[in-house]
């Protein structure tokens, strides 16, 4: 079998930074600026005309504040563009001779300004927009400009103010998009909090009934008695640690410093590990080839094996199996229940956080992370994990490498 990666990470998501819409506008704004600026400084030198360099007075004011806005992380694009349109104003005061086009490029910024400030009234902005860009053009031109001239300048002012206050609209809505997102993540976080606070404080609750009782009154039962207090006291303290085993693992994976070491494991070993001595899930082999061993990390196989068998018999029906088949190369583990079917299109959303099926009907929500969890494990082992429905069962199946000492596969799809 070709050698797997024996690490593996998760990709950290890049989140949505605050202020987005303000950071791409003053970058495009300052960089635009800084551009415009260096090439009026050459000009102006390259003419012989120093006092051309008067000209250069707009972008060096525009580029300055953006820049030092982008060094101290504080940018903000509306200050940008009122400063560029005092510059605009100062500039055609007190060197009319100098800058003669430049009113309409006043014009220009405060349409773009306007564009954006006015957020559902900006079409009808915009035609104004446009209507006063094309009379500012006409009515700045010197009177012996031919009239082709004067449209062609009033088509090129409109069309830079189209193109970049559509992008700047654009990019404000993107910003609102992300803004709702992230303020529904957070409120599924809020209910997660809730419903992790549930899930914790029941076996929590029976943990120190039973250890209060024990401290108190130990003397009052019998042998028998206090090993079923302490067999209890396991199981709901193993519940507990797999929440929170659960909890770490999908903290861990959004910030991406969740790592796993793979090594070959007994296949066998691992399922008796993960799922007790109790014998309480039946497990059929038959379709696995011999001396089967699985690649895998160990504590996070046995991590998904006790999801996937929790899950299907909370929201399962009252049957839970677990059937083994082999492939070339892989092990298929499928974990299944006599529950109703999973709905179609909630199929793959069950594999995201904090999201409970319909089928778990009036059962208490679980803190919505095994699954997700276990898909995650999976295909950092170079697995995967799927959910289908196969008219009479709920089968999870978990693909992960394999090797087998007798090769002796089952076909690929049965």
């Amino acid at each position: 079998m070709t050698a797997l990666n024996r690490s593996a990470k998760t990709e950290v998501s890049p989140a949505v930074p605050g202020g987005s819409i303000d950071r791409v506008i003053v970058r495009l704004g300052t960089w635009g600026a800084t551009v415009f600026l260096v090439l009026t400084i050459v000009a102006a030198l390259a003419a012989g005309d120093p006092t051309q360099i008067a000209q250069a007075a707009v972008p060096a004011s525009i580029a300055g504040l953006g820049w030092f806005m982008l060094w101290r992380d504080e940018p903000r694009a509306v200050p940008q563009l009122v400063i560029g349109m005092f510059a605009v104003v100062g500039a055609v005061t007190f060197a009319p001779d100098i800058i003669g086009g430049d009113p309409l490029l006043g014009v220009l910024v405060m349409s773009i300004v306007g564009t954006v400030l006015t957020r559902r009234r900006y079409v009808a902005f915009g035609v104004v927009a446009v209507v006063a860009l094309a009379v500012t053009s006409v009515a700045s031109e010197p009177a012996a400009t031919p009239q082709a001239d004067q449209v062609i300048n009033a088509g090129v002012a409109i069309i830079a103010y189209a193109i970049t206050s559509w992008l700047l609209v654009y990019l404000k809505r993107s910003s609102n998009r992300h803004q709702r997102q992230l303020e529904s993540l957070i409120e599924s976080k809020d209910q997660f909090v809730a419903t992790v606070s549930h899930e914790l404080r029941t076996p929590l609750t029976t943990i120190v009934g039973l250890a209060l009782e024990l401290d108190e009154r130990y003397e009052d039962f019998r042998d028998d008695e206090i090993q079923d207090f302490i067999s209890l006291l396991v199981t709901e303290g193993t519940d507990v640690a797999n929440i929170v085993e659960d909890l770490l693992v999908a903290a861990r994976a959004d910030i991406g410093t969740l790592a796993l070491t793979c090594t070959w494991l007994s296949l066998e070993d691992e399922l008796a590990a993960a799922t007790g001595d109790t014998n309480q899930v039946a497990v059929d082999s038959a379709g696995l080839p011999g001396g089967a061993s699985v690649y895998a990390d160990g504590l996070r196989f046995r991590q998904i094996v006790r999801n996937l068998v929790a899950n299907a018999a909370r929201y399962g029906g009252e049957e839970v199996r677990m059937v083994l088949r082999g492939e070339v190369d892989t092990v298929l583990i499928e974990v299944r229940d006599t529950g109703t079917a999973i709905p179609a299109d909630e199929q793959e959303l069950i594999f995201e956080p904090y999201h409970s099926s319909a089928r778990s009907g009036a059962l208490p929500g679980s803190a919505g992370l095994g699954l997700t969890v276990s898909r995650r494990l999976a295909r950092l082992m170079e697995g995967e994990l799927t959910y289908h429905h196969d008219g009479h069962e709920s089968v999870f199946t978990l693909r992960l490498p394999a090797s087998f000492a007798e090769p002796r596969y089952a076909a690929a799809g049965t």
